[in-house]
């Protein structure tokens, strides 16, 4: 039941978020998509990630989908689109991802509420299909113990 309860919150947490962070861009238009990265760190024994880790954002850490790389701004946040349809693989720096002991992922389409990824990311990528009129809102979390 506490798990339940923790998705919950954090989807209903990411879909505000949409408001704060993405604006007017949540929606993409009809034959494109946008996906947002979230970098976070945190201790892998909290009780809850969203409510003891979101305000934790990482800066500078690379990401690459389709030969454009992006880093993380001070927001912890990236960002692509409008782009799509079509699976695309993230690629992320593995220098960078060795300084972690691992990793969580959340990823959810905004505007659907559709989970894409909701699960522990350890490898250095991540394939995730964007189809037309998709928002696709994503936290990373890594941990630093």
């Amino acid at each position: 039941m506490k798990t339940f309860v923790t998705r919950s919150l954090m989807i209903a947490a990411l879909i505000a978020s949409v408001f704060m962070v993405g604006g007017g861009q949540a929606n993409a238009g009809a034959n494109t998509g946008r996906l947002y990265i979230h970098t976070l760190k945190c201790n892998r024994n909290v009780d809850d990630l969203f409510t003891d880790c979101h305000n934790r954002r990482i800066q500078g850490i690379e990401y690459t989908l389709a030969g454009a790389t992006r880093v993380s701004d001070r927001n912890g946040t990236v960002k692509w689109g409008p782009g799509g349809p079509r699976t695309y693989r993230i690629d992320t720096n593995a220098a960078q991802q060795a300084n972690y002991t691992g990793g969580y992922m959340v990823c959810t389409d905004e505007n659907t509420g559709i989970s894409f990824y909701d699960g522990p990311q350890n490898a250095a990528f991540l394939i995730i299909n964007i189809q037309p009129g998709s928002y696709i809102l994503c936290d990373r979390y890594l941990f630093v113990d």
